[in-house]
C-alpha cells in the first residue's frame, strides 16, 4: 500500500517497526505517522524507539478523520515543512 506522491513525499498504510530500518535506507528522512496512537497495532512508543534506533526523524501527528482537529492539520503543514524532513514517509 504504498505510493510515492513526489519526489519529496510518500504515502502508506500502517507499518511495523520492523519496516523502519528499510525506509530509512529507501532514502527518506522522515516517517510522519498520521495514526491515533490508539489504534491496534499502532505501538507509537516502539515505532519512535525504531526509528532513533535506525536515525530517522519519526514525528507523531495523531489524526481523527472521524473527527478532525485543524490543529493536527497545522501541526502536519509544520512538520511537513521544516528543514531536513524531506523526503517524508507519511503513514
Amino acid at each position: 500500500n504504498f505510493a510515492k506522491v513526489e519526489s519529496t513525499v510518500a504515502c502508506a498504510g500502517a507499518i511495523t517497526a520492523d519496516a523502519i530500518p528499510a525506509i530509512k535506507k529507501m532514502g527518506y528522512a522522515s516517517i510522519i505517522n498520521l495514526r491515533l496512537a490508539t489504534e491496534p497495532g499502532a505501538d507509537v512508543e516502539v515505532h519512535t524507539a525504531a526509528a532513533k534506533a535506525a536515525g530517522i526523524t519519526y514525528i507523531h501527528i495523531p489524526f481523527s478523520a472521524a473527527n478532525p482537529d485543524p490543529a493536527a492539520v497545522d501541526a502536519f503543514l509544520k512538520a511537513i515543512t521544516m528543514p531536513g524532513v524531506a523526503p517524508a514517509f507519511i503513514h
